[in-house]
């Protein structure tokens, strides 16, 4: 923390060649508070729109059943339909929009916008659930 001992009237910013005077009303422990991470956190409820003009890949996908494992003859009447569920990116988001439901899934792994994605069509086993094939998307 500063302490006004330490504090010399100056901030010095990183790019600038000189020091600022700081402004004569200014509170050096507001200094320290704004070093730390805000109290409150945001919450993604729904995204609006993407980039479909600038991306030079295939970005939208119709796919089966948002990813849901399958889990036999009652789950592969109740799934939706090929175009039912759509995913697509936002910049480093991923996101499978249920139409039915008009609901999002958001897959939040990535920390650089997503530049590439595709399906798998082949069914996939993971940790023992077993996806059916066009319900997994994979992100570069």
């Amino acid at each position: 923390p500063v302490v006004d001992d330490d504090f010399k009237r100056k901030i010095i910013y990183p790019r600038c060649r000189k020091g600022v005077n700081a402004p004569s009303d200014f509170d050096v422990a507001l200094a320290d508070r704004s070093t730390l991470p805000p109290e409150a956190k945001l919450e993604l409820e729904f995204v609006y729109g993407y980039d479909g003009v600038t991306s030079h890949a295939q970005n939208l996908f119709f796919v089966n059943g948002a990813g849901r494992p399958s889990a036999g003859r009652e789950a592969a009447s109740s799934k939706p339909k090929l175009g039912d569920v759509v995913a697509y990116h936002a910049a480093s988001l991923g996101i499978v929009y249920d139409r039915a439901r008009d609901t999002q899934r958001f897959f939040t792994g990535h920390t650089k916008d997503i530049t590439c994605m595709t399906t798998c069509a082949a069914e996939v086993e993971i940790g023992g659930v077993t996806y059916p094939p066009l319900t997994l998307a994979a992100t570069g």
